[in-house]
């Protein structure tokens, strides 16, 4: 089935993944906090950073782990290489 408009939404929420998935491959550890990757603006959506850190982490792209300067989010990487 199909919904009027959703194909946008999709375009929006991918670019938006990609773009967060990009920034923290590209830090030392692949880890970042997420108050600073919710703060940041992204340059490929218009859905907000905090929609996608959440996408994120309900799909199991980033872990969240608690520490004493606040959630850290750490990019898991997947073993699918076979």
């Amino acid at each position: 089935f199909a919904l009027p408009g959703l194909g946008p939404f999709f375009n929006e929420a991918q670019s938006g993944r990609q773009e967060l998935l990009k920034m923290l491959s590209r830090k030392k550890f692949s880890e970042a906090l997420v108050k600073e990757l919710e703060s940041r603006r992204l340059k490929t959506s218009t859905l907000g950073s905090r929609f996608h850190v959440r996408d994120l982490i309900g799909r199991g792209s980033i872990e969240v782990k608690a520490t004493t300067a606040g959630q850290l989010a750490k990019l898991v990487h997947s073993r699918e290489s076979a």
